[in-house]
């Protein structure tokens, strides 16, 4: 039996599953890696732990600090839960209008002392933990991927994982997902906010390690999400569904006997009030 020292450790090397069902007409292995099995139920725990660790380790945290972030969702849940589990205040700014939020952040910053932000859009460390998520990756499937498909928020995921697969396998086609109603990676002329806008969003612009770009609509995602219940039986939310509708789309392209790999990044429950794709 495994004993734990902390549920911080439950962080991380989640199982893969292949969607037998949903795939099954393609005649293709579309996997998904299953994030929402992360203690709070997203992605981002990985990068709550890996943001607040390397800022301890830098001294930009100390105990008695006070962490805060401009989130609507899974962030500020992770940053508030692994934050918490180490002592630390937060408060978290709930996005109305694109950036305004994250002028509020970069103003308390500067004015307030023991404040640190955690600045997921253009923190190094976010795309650090997806690189973890990339080494999972190969532990588990090798050089034995064709296609790696993600949706695009702070884009850290897609950063980081592509990173590391694009070294190992370099015939591995990358693909960004977007909500067909707010594109990211495809927004390149967004106006740049020092301190404030562009971030990790740019990088992923100037690496050129994306290969395609998908948009999904909110009536696909959401159509996916519940097959995704019903037939794989798997409580998993909007992003998810995108994510395995447009894995579906690259089986289409890439035909028989194609090994496909996305990440399912939250859980269910963080719909139930409104079905919307976001990232």
């Amino acid at each position: 039996m495994k004993k734990l020292d902390s549920v911080l450790n439950l962080i991380g090397n989640t199982p893969a599953k292949r969607l037998d069902s949903i795939a099954k007409q393609f005649q293709v292995s579309l996997w998904a890696k299953l994030e929402n099995l992360n203690p709070s139920g997203s992605i981002k725990d990985r990068i709550a732990l890996q943001m607040i660790e390397d800022a301890e380790k830098s001294g930009n945290l100390k105990q008695g600090y006070t962490i805060i972030e401009s989130s609507s969702g899974n962030t500020a849940i992770a940053l508030s839960f692994v934050g918490g589990l180490k002592g630390y205040k937060r408060i978290i700014f709930m996005p109305k209008i694109m950036a305004n939020e994250k002028v509020e952040c970069k103003k308390m910053e500067e004015s307030t002392a023991q404040i640190w932000w955690a600045r997921q859009f253009s923190n190094p460390s976010n795309y650090k933990a997806h690189r973890k998520l990339g080494g999972e990756i190969l532990s588990q499937f090798g050089d034995k991927i064709d296609a790696f498909v993600a949706s695009v928020g702070t884009g850290g995921t897609l950063f980081g994982v592509a990173q590391v697969l694009k070294v190992k396998i370099p015939r591995i086609r990358i693909i960004a997902v977007e909500p067909e109603g707010c594109p990211y990676v495809t927004l390149t002329n967004f106006k740049i906010i020092e301190g404030v806008t562009g971030g990790i969003l740019k990088e992923i612009l100037d690496s050129k390690l994306v290969d395609s770009i998908l948009k999904v609509t909110d009536r696909d995602a959401i159509d996916m999400t519940h097959r995704l219940i019903q037939e794989e039986g798997l409580f998993v939310g909007i992003s998810s569904g995108a994510n395995v509708f447009a894995g579906l789309q690259i089986a289409k392209e890439m035909g028989p006997g194609s090994n496909i790999l996305t990440v399912l990044p939250d859980r269910g429950d963080r719909y139930i009030t409104s079905e919307h794709y976001v990232t």
